[in-house]
């Protein structure tokens, strides 16, 4: 995941950009992707990929789920997620936290995670 380390501003949107693969063998099915939308944040629907189950402006806290569907194995995607920083302070560091999971048995979890802030 990348948000470029952007320098944010009240009132200014981040673009998360997740980017993921199936390394696995066998075929991933029912692959989802969760976002939770940081502390001092709220979801831009506008500026993220269609398909998110967030409404526009959902309020930090917010568990917003993106279907990829079925990824065979060495298959590649990427996902755009934005929010747009609502607080007061100025810079100010948000930290944000992708999941990845699929309907199949995965046998290394320690990679379906990511986090950058």
């Amino acid at each position: 995941m990348s948000d470029a380390k952007q320098a944010l501003l009240p009132g200014g949107v981040l673009i998360y950009t997740i980017a993921y693969a199936n390394i696995s063998t066998i075929t991933a099915t029912n692959v989802r992707i969760t976002e939770t939308v940081p502390a001092n944040t709220r979801f831009v629907l506008a500026q993220s990929l269609l398909g998110w189950s967030c409404a526009n402006n959902s309020p930090a806290g917010s568990t917003c789920v993106l279907n990829a569907g079925t990824l065979a194995p060495g298959a590649r995607g990427s996902a755009v997620f934005a929010v747009l920083h609502n607080g007061t302070t100025s810079p100010l560091i948000i930290t944000d936290t992708v999941k990845i999971g699929s309907a199949n048995v995965d046998v290394n979890l320690a990679n379906n995670t990511a986090s950058v802030g």
